[in-house]
């Protein structure tokens, strides 16, 4: 008999992963069936259950694993002494900048949380706005203290800033086409109206 190593379990879990990614991003979250993930990546239904018990599981897996990606990303761009306005314009370029798949599972994040059942859906909920949406307002509540910004709601201007990088998330069609150019017009457009005046 064939023994599998830690190697090649994590190669077909990162398998998963990744064709599970491709295929929430294009049809969401009831729009793909377990047994159409396993054929994405061409073991059976009952390996694929060895490394998820079910769909839900393994959609909180792709959720929370892009979630650090985000807290991670913030980590690094949020540093003292930076003015505001320069850590969004980084994040949002960062953000722009990983690959259509994983920039799709952000809009996931949103829009397909509310198929997961209540303790799931509350649980994922709170540590998305506590650790990301929450993250983002704290950066626009620091640029307000200090007189870059002119005074609004921090929660309100995070969704509003979030929203207009909107069509960068997706992993197909027109939006993927989008260039870069076009999101510093986004973001032109976004601070303008935060700015406070000279």
């Amino acid at each position: 008999m064939m023994e599998h190593s830690a190697d090649d379990t994590l190669d077909v879990r990162d398998r998963i992963l990744h064709a599970a990614v491709r295929l929430f991003a294009a049809r969401g979250y009831h729009g793909v069936s377990m047994r159409e993930i396993a054929d994405a990546c061409g073991i059976s239904k009952a390996a694929l259950y060895y490394h998820f018990q079910d769909k839900q599981a393994l959609f909180l897996d792709i959720l929370n694993g892009n979630l650090r990606i985000m807290i991670d990303l913030i980590d690094s761009i949020d540093q003292p002494g930076r003015k505001t306005e320069v850590v969004l314009r980084a994040l949002g370029d960062a953000i722009i900048s990983l690959p259509a798949e994983q920039r799709a599972v952000i809009r996931l994040g949103s829009q397909e949380v509310s198929n997961l059942e209540d303790g799931a859906r509350e649980q994922f909920t709170e540590i998305y706005h506590l650790h990301f949406i929450s993250r983002i307002a704290k950066i626009i509540a620091a640029g307000i203290s200090s007189g870059e910004f002119r005074p609004v709601e921090p929660q309100i201007a995070a969704w509003v800033w979030l929203g207009m990088m909107y069509p960068f998330l997706y992993a197909g069609g027109e939006h993927i086409t989008m260039a870069p150019e076009k999101a510093g017009q986004i973001f032109a457009i976004f601070f303008d109206g935060i700015k406070k005046g000279g």
